[in-house]
């Protein structure tokens, strides 16, 4: 299932407004890209470098960051946060 959220951190999900709904963002280890510049092309190369890479993505919770720098003209970033899986180094 393919789902798109736009959403803000709270503190208390039970008590949320009738039409609204809440996710869970994965407690995990997260690779954080940059995809700054042109849109949506900077964010479609970033995407597809992912899915190239040799990352060990956990495929749990992906998610992308649109802060006060997306906004920026000439800047337009995108943090692209990739959910990886546990890694057991002694």
């Amino acid at each position: 299932m393919k789902r798109l959220t736009i959403g803000y951190k709270v503190e208390d999900a039970d008590n949320l407004p009738e039409n609204m709904a809440h996710t869970h963002v994965q407690r995990q280890d997260y690779a954080m890209m940059s995809a700054a510049g042109a849109q949506p092309q900077s964010l479609i190369e970033t995407w597809s470098a992912i899915w190239q890479s040799d990352l060990e993505r956990s495929f749990k919770t992906d998610f992308e960051i649109y802060g006060p720098r997306f906004f920026q003209d000439g800047v337009n970033e995108i943090i692209v946060a990739v959910g990886l899986k546990e890694t057991n180094a002694s």
